[in-house]
């Protein structure tokens, strides 16, 4: 389980939004990695091959950022609800965390993952965000197998 305090994976905290709203998803590409995000994030005409990227809507938005400046969610420990683990993101080790958005109104899932080029994707998303929607952004994570290394 991925989740802080007392949310679980799939658990919602204020009125939710439809799952379907999240249904359709796209894989894009942003530096040595792709993400699947909900199609309802992409604006129109949106570049999708840079080492960084940030989608927003429905309630959620999701920061991809890949390099030496990546944040390393260090940052995060000392927030609500804060929960850390190491998982297999991609094939390789990464920091997983989540916690309370600290505006209290939403909440936070991301990965740091330094063998992937320092990628760090973060999914803040609502209340009313489906808690699964940020899990599956995580878990769909994929990189090139050139771009894989342990550290």
């Amino acid at each position: 389980m991925r989740g802080g305090g007392s949310v679980r994976r799939g658990e919602v905290r204020g009125a939710p939004v439809a799952m379907s709203s999240f249904e359709g998803k796209t894989r894009v590409s942003v530096g040595a990695a792709s993400v699947a995000i909900p199609e309802a994030l992409l604006p129109a005409g949106q570049s999708l091959d840079s080492p960084s990227n940030f989608f927003e809507g429905l309630g959620m938005s999701v920061l991809i950022d890949q390099g030496p400046f990546s944040d390393d969610l260090t940052s995060a420990v000392g927030h609500a609800e804060y929960r850390e683990t190491t998982e297999q993101v991609a094939g390789v080790p990464a920091k997983v965390v989540s916690y309370r958005d600290p505006g209290g109104t939403g909440y936070i899932v991301a990965a740091h993952i330094p063998g992937l080029n320092r990628l760090t994707v973060v999914v803040r998303a609502s209340d009313s965000v489906p808690r699964q929607v940020a899990d599956e952004v995580i878990d769909s994570i994929e990189a090139a197998e050139s771009n894989k290394r342990e550290e």
